[in-house]
């Protein structure tokens, strides 16, 4: 049987909520607001694009520097239930009618990461798109691809107080 640490952070309890600014271009601290039912993440720590500096003196190996990197559409799955979609589609109060009213004042919705157990979160400024339309079988939950641009950096920083 394997031995392991007993502070191994497990995605058991782990959390997904947003929340959207009060001033434009600073990160929310309070008001978060879980999104229900989320069964897995995204990478967040993705590998900078590579920029070749290859020279015509160089014989054996190429030469790169590191560029930017890419977040791109951060995707979450999570279990299609009733409150995950009121959550989004809410008249006033879903992310969709939220976020279109927040862009209007040029404030941002940023997404917290919370792994149970570790004693930061991962944030992001988002732009948030309207979850799949899952496909379904026989014998199984729906589940629906929650997608999210990344519209700035992925930084750790101190648990979120929720709504």
């Amino acid at each position: 049987m394997a031995d392991f640490s007993p502070d191994v952070i497990l995605t058991i309890g782990s959390t997904l909520s947003y929340a959207f600014e009060a001033t434009a271009g600073t990160r929310p601290t309070t008001g978060y607001t879980k999104i229900p039912g989320i069964v897995s993440s995204p990478d967040f720590d993705v590998a900078p694009d590579k920029i070749e500096t290859t020279t015509f003196d160089n014989k054996v190996n190429k030469t790169y520097k590191p560029g930017l990197k890419d977040l791109g559409d951060l995707e979450f799955k999570a279990n299609l239930s009733q409150s995950l979609f009121d959550t989004y589609y809410d008249t006033s109060t879903g992310i969709m009618d939220l976020y279109a009213d927040a862009k209007t004042t040029g404030k941002a919705m940023w997404i917290c990461f919370n792994p149970e157990g570790l004693n930061k979160s991962i944030y992001v400024p988002v732009e948030p798109q309207a979850p799949s339309i899952p496909a379904g079988s026989l014998n199984s939950a729906f589940q629906s691809t929650l997608r999210f641009t990344a519209s700035g950096d992925a930084i750790f920083a101190e648990d979120p107080t929720e709504a």
